[in-house]
């Protein structure tokens, strides 16, 4: 794929390029990855000596906040976004809100921690009346 490099300057900003194109190839996995189902993007890297592939890719543990919601609470990230039971509804409780004690938060059926209520807004969650 590569001519032999003559010099180590020549090498060396090989090596760089490829490392550029493996960090950007890691970042474009990284902005696709959907943290609902968990999907694992493949990126190609030109060499035998860096990774091939990049895997299991969780946006609820890598990206700041919780955008889509995360599986599991992150430091700072007290909201609760619950569904409730009758009705199917998201709904989300701040700390200090009556319930939020009592609620606990299930990621199998779908319920999930935000770090701001914009992103429980966002993702089609409303805030308790309670």
């Amino acid at each position: 794929m590569f001519e032999p490099l003559s010099n180590k300057k020549e090498r060396d900003l090989r090596n760089l390029i490829m490392i550029t194109a493996t960090v950007i190839g890691m970042a474009i996995c990284f902005l696709l990855n959907d943290a609902s189902t968990n999907t694992t993007y493949k990126t190609e890297i030109p060499s035998t000596s860096l990774p091939t592939k990049v895997t299991n890719i969780s946006t609820s543990t890598s990206e700041i906040g919780c955008q889509r919601g995360c599986n599991h609470q992150k430091p700072n990230c007290k909201i609760k976004g619950n569904i409730s039971f009758d009705t199917g509804e998201k709904i989300y409780h701040l700390p200090g809100d009556k319930y939020y004690s009592e609620t606990k938060i299930n990621p199998d059926i779908g319920e999930r921690w935000f770090c701001t209520e914009e992103e429980a807004i966002n993702n089609g969650w409303r805030h308790t009346n309670w």
